[in-house]
């Protein structure tokens, strides 16, 4: 049964991201006050508090080898990869930090790259693509190998994989994405009124369901049933069928 087993009061400050770490039991809160704070999934108490230059509007994690790593995504288009096997620091900001600095001190092991030109809306590591998956305002989802692939052009940014951005896919920024494992496709939602479904192997967009009246906040895959459920900032909620591209329901 469903029954509620704890609740931890985080601040006053919007909570913007959360992810679990898997290996350590450990819970990963991002906050708009800049701050990400690690919970003991156990004890539900507070193990580490670090302050960001820039609050980290979406976190993620996964395993590589013996390492176990978290993903910030922050406003500027910058992902920082932290090894959190590594260990951390608890370290508050003192106000005097450089703005253009890249690198954040709060960690003992991580790297900050450029990935977007404005927001970072969603990043997932989706091992069948081989690479951490990101989607953000300048109306492109990117895929990047891991470990990154340094640009030799520009020393802030990498080289990604794939990029998906189309004329006939989003115009306006991509807001959220999910990987359709069944059919190996991305489907996708933006501040335009469409639910975009991609081929991440050719970076084209395969066809676009419409039918909602504002931009798409949400979208989830019910891979038993092949569908795809939308949310869109009015509220509305649809149900797609995968295999006829259609509306089941509203």
């Amino acid at each position: 049964s469903m029954q509620l087993a704890k609740t931890v009061v985080i601040g006053q400050s919007w909570i913007l991201g959360m992810c679990f770490l898997t290996k350590s039991s450990r819970l990963v809160v991002s906050t708009a006050d800049r701050r990400v704070r690690f919970f003991d999934v156990h004890t539900w108490e507070q193990l580490v508090e670090v302050e960001l230059q820039s609050p980290a509007f979406c976190v993620c994690s996964w395993t590589y080898g013996e390492s176990e790593l978290l993903a910030l995504g922050n406003e500027r288009g910058e992902v920082t990869v932290v090894d959190t096997s590594k260990g951390l620091k608890e370290v508050k900001s003192t106000g005097r930090e450089k703005k253009h600095k890249k690198r954040p001190d709060y960690w003992n092991d991580s790297i900050t790259k450029v990935v977007h030109d404005g927001w970072i809306e969603q990043m997932e590591m989706i091992e069948d693509l081989g690479g951490l998956v990101t989607c953000g305002a300048d109306s492109a989802i990117v895929i990047f190998e891991y470990p990154f692939i340094p640009d030799p052009n520009h020393k802030d940014r990498i080289i990604p994989r794939r990029i998906l951005k189309h004329a006939r896919g989003h115009l306006k920024g991509v807001k959220c994405f999910q990987w359709v494992r069944s059919h190996k496709l991305i489907v996708s939602g933006g501040l335009e009124r469409e639910v975009v479904i991609w081929n991440p192997y050719t970076c084209k967009p395969v066809v676009s369901l419409e039918g909602h009246q504002a931009g798409i906040a949400k979208v989830q895959v019910n891979s038993e049933f092949e569908q795809v459920i939308s949310l869109s900032i009015d509220g509305v909620v649809k149900v797609w069928d995968l295999r006829h591209n259609e509306c089941l329901q509203t």
